[in-house]
């Protein structure tokens, strides 16, 4: 059995991207879909998945549970790091494989001297585990497993729903306060990307995946590459020969990073 596991505290992007994972594998395979809330968030996840992802197997998919047994697993670096941060009871899982989906939170746990903790973590979490990391070529400086280069993909089933609405408003990415998306990201007719500073160090994202969601669209995205910084963005923008050094419009009438039936994802499942 191949499981995707998940963990929900609010609708964010690391979120949608394990459940956009789980989403372009079932199309090709069996699979299952786990999320762990921590916290009583049915009523929230609930409006969020009847606006965001309306399939009923994932708005069904929420457990407490913390022990589980499959052969092998999907997770976001993002759950090792809250139940790390969050001082959480650990899950453990018995399998003989987990892919590791890169986020922000690699990069973060680098730089708050916390990466060894992380990993330590990941290893007691899969005990008997085989753990391969999917990252780009900025979040593989910040672990210490094997990996392979991947970039997060887009899923048309989830952006054909949100292209029935138009959408009114600009949706605006603000580098000083962040966002949360909510329920209301896609029903925007535009988004603005703005790179923007926060001290020394600077702020740093891993995809900036809603940017290249919005393009898929069709829907305008200006793109600012004000306080460039060399990340995960860069990377991703780079990949699809887009200059991140160059502010920009993006628009397109395809999708960009679509799941495919030779996903690197689906292979190093098997």
């Amino acid at each position: 059995m191949l499981t995707v596991l998940n963990h929900f505290t609010c609708m964010n992007g690391t979120f949608t991207s394990t459940v956009d994972a789980y989403l372009g594998l079932s199309k090709y395979t069996d699979v299952n879909l786990v999320t762990i809330a921590d916290t009583l968030v049915s009523g929230e996840f609930a409006m969020c998945m009847s606006k965001n992802i309306p399939r009923l197997d994932v708005m069904q998919s929420v457990t407490r549970k913390r022990q589980f047994e499959t052969d092998v697993v999907v997770v976001s670096s993002t759950l090792v790091h809250n139940i790390l941060t969050m001082k959480l009871e650990p899950i453990k899982v018995d399998c003989r494989r987990v892919v590791v989906m890169d986020s922000l939170a690699d990069y973060t746990a680098h730089i708050s001297g916390q990466r060894e903790d992380m990993d330590s973590l990941l290893l007691k979490m899969f005990p008997n585990a085989d753990i391969l990391y999917l990252c780009n070529n900025w979040t593989k400086n910040f672990h210490g497993f094997d990996y392979e280069i991947y970039y997060h993909k887009c899923i048309t089933e989830r952006l054909c729903h949100f292209a029935k609405n138009d959408g009114t408003g600009e949706f605006k990415r603000d580098r000083e306060v962040g966002y949360s998306l909510g329920n209301n990201a896609f029903y925007s007719r535009s988004f603005t990307y703005e790179r923007r500073d926060r001290g020394a160090v600077g702020y740093h994202d891993n995809i900036g995946k809603l940017m290249f969601e919005f393009a898929s669209l069709g829907r305008p995205v200006e793109y600012s590459p004000s306080h460039f910084r060399e990340d995960g963005v860069a990377d991703y923008m780079r990949y699809l020969d887009l200059d991140p050094e160059k502010g920009q419009s993006l628009a397109f009438d395809r999708v960009l990073l679509e799941f495919t039936e030779n996903d690197l994802l689906l292979e190093v499942t098997k």
